[in-house]
C-alpha cells in the first residue's frame, strides 16, 4: 500500500570536477606569474633600444646636417671614426665615400648585457649626397 519514495539529492561537487577546476586554475596562475616575471626584462630591453635608437638619429641628423662637402672634407682630413657613449649605451660612427658623389655614414649604437637584459646593438645606415 504505501510506497517508499526516496528522493536523492546531490548537492555538491565531485572530487573530479573539483581536482580538474584546480588543475585549470594552478595552469592559469603559472601563465599570470610568468608574465609579470618576464616583464622586467621586456622593459629593460625596449629602454635600451628605444635610447639607443635615438641616440643613433641624433648622430644621423647631425651629420648629415654638415653636408656633403664637409663631410667629404672630414673624410680627408683623416677623421672617419668616433666613438663616445651616454651612460651605458656606446655609440660608434664611421665615415666613407661610397660612390663619387655620396659619402655613407653608419651609425652603431650597442650596450652590453646588464643583469636584468641582454646586450644588443642598433645599426643605421644612411648616404649624403652632393646633390642635397
Amino acid at each position: 500500500m504505501y510506497e517508499k519514495i526516496i528522493i536523492s539529492r546531490k548537492n555538491g561537487y565531485s572530487l573530479v570536477s573539483v581536482m580538474v577546476a584546480s588543475l585549470i586554475l594552478g595552469i592559469g596562475i603559472v601563465s599570470l606569474m610568468r608574465i609579470f616575471t618576464v616583464n622586467p626584462f621586456v622593459n629593460a630591453t625596449t629602454d635600451r633600444l628605444s635610447q639607443a635608437t635615438n641616440y643613433a638619429q641624433d648622430k644621423i641628423e647631425e651629420l648629415r646636417a654638415l653636408g656633403y662637402n664637409s663631410l667629404v672634407d672630414t673624410i680627408n682630413e683623416g677623421y672617419t671614426t668616433e666613438t663616445d657613449s651616454i651612460g651605458h649605451i656606446v655609440r660608434r660612427y664611421n665615415l666613407s665615400v661610397n660612390t663619387i658623389s655620396t659619402v655613407q655614414v653608419d651609425v652603431r649604437c650597442y650596450w652590453q648585457a646588464l643583469p636584468i637584459g641582454g646586450g644588443d646593438t642598433v645599426r643605421l645606415i644612411t648616404l649624403v649626397s652632393s646633390h642635397d
